[in-house]
């Protein structure tokens, strides 16, 4: 599964039929690690790019529109590969966050092995699943993209959306 932490998109590449997809996208060679995106009868107006960073695989998407592929454009967004483990222990995320930013204390508790997520003035509280490891998204919301101390606790979490991204919240009380 790689992930693109700006736009908060995710793309699963698998084999399927022993031929390689992202998500339902039949991926065509064009070279070395860089594949067309195909619907099955046409190829579209993207590409996918696959580097070899320090032993871990990275991906780069670029909407090319039929023109020449280049990675450097405004149109590339980079996708890290992310660990696809779900999160077992929901009790370590439960406690209070707040945001400097934003001003606001963001409350998370385990309800029904589902995260629960109360923000003060809004009246429901907002569900957030499990994607990957440490990440928690609803769609019509954000996603939550949990840090951790080199001791493996909570720290805060990076609040993920389109149109606010890169939010810190800090964790202020711990369980």
């Amino acid at each position: 599964m790689y992930w693109d932490r700006i736009g908060d998109l995710l793309w699963k590449i698998h084999f399927k039929e022993g031929k390689l997809y992202a998500d339902d996208y039949l991926l065509v060679p064009e070279g070395d690690n860089l594949f067309r995106l195909s619907d099955g009868e046409n190829i579209t107006g993207s590409s996918m790019l696959f580097n070899k960073n320090g032993g871990s695989l990275n991906g780069q998407m670029i909407f090319t529109r039929g023109r020449d592929v280049s990675f450097k454009s405004d149109n590339s967004f980079k996708y890290e590969l992310v660990d696809t483990a779900r999160n077992t222990d929901l009790n370590e995320f439960k406690g209070l966050y707040y945001s400097d930013e934003l001003d606001a204390v963001f409350e998370i508790n385990n309800r029904s092995n589902n995260l629960e997520m109360m923000i003060r003035g809004y009246g429901q509280p907002i569900i957030i699943s499990s994607v990957f490891n440490d990440y928690f998204s609803d769609p019509d919301f954000a996603g939550l993209y949990f840090q951790r101390n080199k001791k493996d606790k909570i720290t805060g979490f990076i609040f993920v959306n389109a149109k606010a991204n890169n939010i810190l919240f800090r964790k202020i009380f711990f369980e």
